[in-house]
């Protein structure tokens, strides 16, 4: 009878238990597939595929009393599978060397591309959210931004529009959302 009673124990645990384990390997398996699908490249990122390449770079700032402008050069590549897009510029404006790197990706988790901006210029990143327009075949980001001949933080616009196959333009706008300031505007032509 001891015995009876110990496998009847054994088998409640065993039956009990199975499913636990079987519900944990199932959740473990969803949170893979999951993860997986958070990391996948999509046709989202195939956007990016277009400004791959070397380019020559035709800069403008509006942002000084007199408008500046410069002539430099730009490498893109597709980078880590097909997630990013990286855009490396060295621009010479008035004798200066501007150099910038940006990167470009879509997020999937948020279902948002992003853009992250450094140059040799500052000491912090941009930081950028946005979309893409296949009708307009026009990249918008949208962030914040301390502009130093305002004295504050304000809210800066990047439009970048493939005009053609070997021509696309980036341009920077600040201020109000609804009547912007165009800031600067960079025009690359293929090599």
């Amino acid at each position: 009878m001891k015995n009876f009673y110990m496998l009847l124990i054994i088998s409640m645990i065993f039956f009990v238990s199975k499913p636990v384990y079987l519900q944990s390997q199932s959740t473990q398996e969803e949170d893979l597939k999951n993860f997986k699908l958070l990391g996948e490249v999509n046709e989202h990122h195939q956007f990016l595929y277009q400004l791959a390449g070397e380019w020559k770079v035709n800069f403008v700032n509006y942002q000084l009393e007199e408008t500046t402008s410069g002539i430099g050069e730009s490498k893109s590549q597709i980078i880590y599978g097909g997630r990013y897009l990286e855009i490396k510029n060295v621009i010479l404006v008035q004798g200066s060397g501007y150099e910038s790197t940006t990167l470009i990706g879509y997020d999937n988790r948020k279902e948002k591309y992003i853009l992250i901006a450094y140059d040799n210029s500052t000491n912090y990143p941009t930081i950028f959210t946005g979309t893409y327009n296949v009708a307009k075949k026009q990249f918008t980001f949208i962030g914040r931004d301390y502009m130093i001949f305002l004295k504050k933080e304000v809210e800066i616009k990047i439009e970048l529009t493939i005009d053609r196959e070997n021509k696309f333009t980036s341009k920077f706008y600040y201020g109000d959302t609804k009547s912007p300031t165009i800031a600067m505007e960079l025009v690359y032509i293929r090599k």
